[in-house]
């Protein structure tokens, strides 16, 4: 009799185990958090539906092919980079040459800040 009893007493404490597992219910902040999910979830689909729908219609871009320059690697030999800096001396010799208005400062010389105000026509006060 005893296995018996016993037997029928685990058969019950089972049924009312599960029988409390289905009766289960959840606190209140893990019932706002279902709810603040599924909220989250809806306004996803939303998004989501409304940027599938929608057809963004964008104008090409063509870059401009004015003042482009030629890319120049990063490291030259020195025979190259002294022949790149030769020509850039010409042209520029070439347009002082032409056009006598421009005064070359040497990059050496610093110009004195009265001679500056010289060149720009400013009067000193004082």
């Amino acid at each position: 009799m005893f296995l018996l009893d016993w037997y029928r007493e685990y058969l019950e404490l089972k049924y009312e185990v599960a029988a409390k597992k289905r009766e289960l219910r959840y606190c209140e902040s893990c019932e706002s958090l279902s709810r603040q999910l599924a909220l989250a979830n809806d306004e996803r689909k939303y998004l989501i539906e409304k940027l599938t729908e929608t057809k963004v219609v964008t104008e090409e871009v063509k870059p401009s092919t004015e003042n482009l320059k030629a890319v120049m690697p990063t490291s030259l030999r020195w025979s190259a980079r002294q022949q790149i800096l030769e020509a850039e001396d010409r042209q520029k010799a070439k347009a002082l040459k032409n056009n006598p208005s421009i005064q070359a400062v040497p990059s050496g010389v610093a110009l004195t800040a009265e001679e500056i105000e010289k060149e720009l026509g400013v009067e000193k006060n004082g």
